[in-house]
């Protein structure tokens, strides 16, 4: 209600939108559209914001380099997907501190071509393939073959201890917990969220151990959390 008082000419789906990919902020921080502001409150917008201009071109202007950057890691395309190599430290949705994500940066991606969806997501400091859907339908159809465990997905992952066993299959449930006031998944015996992780040691060097693993679920940092749990962080 504050925004659409003071930006008049901007009606509340656009307002809604800017404030959810991080436009607008309080206190420099992200917030949901239903925050009470308080008096003390201090409102912030990109120096550049144009409030007259289109959703689109706002994201396209501000963001211009982060997308060129982007638009280089498309390593495969056809007329139902688009296939990024995702960088390390490039976060696929938004938080409370990211301020470009790939969610934001899709209308720019293809030109003429702004329908495309997100069908999975891999953690922010995570690299590796990121599919994208050329329609919802294409969406559902990935999405329905992730949940069903029809996609494999294989990742390397370098650990400080070697695991004792070469390979092995670590079935153990995991859990959020919070801990110095941050939450993290853990394993969590008592929890149902069941999940199931494959590896095996590819090399020992130098300290470190090269695994390749293959989780059969897909929980957040679930590979994180059960090599930890083989005591193999």
């Amino acid at each position: 209600k504050f925004l659409l008082n003071i930006f008049k000419n901007i009606n509340f789906i656009k307002i809604q939108k800017f404030i959810r990919i991080g436009f607008f902020k309080v206190n420099s921080k992200k917030k949901k559209a239903n925050y009470k502001l308080k008096i003390t409150d201090r409102v912030y917008f990109p120096k550049h914001f144009n409030p007259q201009g289109s959703n689109k071109s706002q994201i396209g202007d501000i963001y211009k380099k982060e997308i060129d950057q982007l638009y280089k890691t498309i390593i495969y395309e056809d007329k139902y997907i688009l296939v990024l190599n995702k960088i390390n430290g490039l976060a696929v949705q938004g938080g409370s501190k990211v301020k470009f994500n790939i969610d934001m940066a899709l209308p720019y991606l293809i030109k003429g071509q702004n329908n495309l969806k997100l069908t999975h997501r891999i953690d922010k400091s995570t690299s590796g393939i990121l599919l994208l859907a050329k329609s919802k339908e294409i969406a559902r159809e990935i999405t329905s073959l992730f949940k069903k465990n029809k996609i494999s997905k294989t990742y390397w992952a370098l650990t400080l201890k070697s695991p004792n066993k070469k390979a092995n299959i670590i079935k153990v449930p995991l859990s959020k917990v919070l801990i110095s006031g941050k939450e993290i998944m853990a394993t969590d015996f008592k929890s149902n969220k069941l999940a199931e992780t494959s590896y095996q040691v590819l090399e020992n060097k130098n300290g470190l151990t090269l695994l390749e693993v293959y989780p059969k679920t897909g929980r957040k940092h679930q590979i994180r959390a059960h090599l930890l749990y083989i005591n193999a962080p």
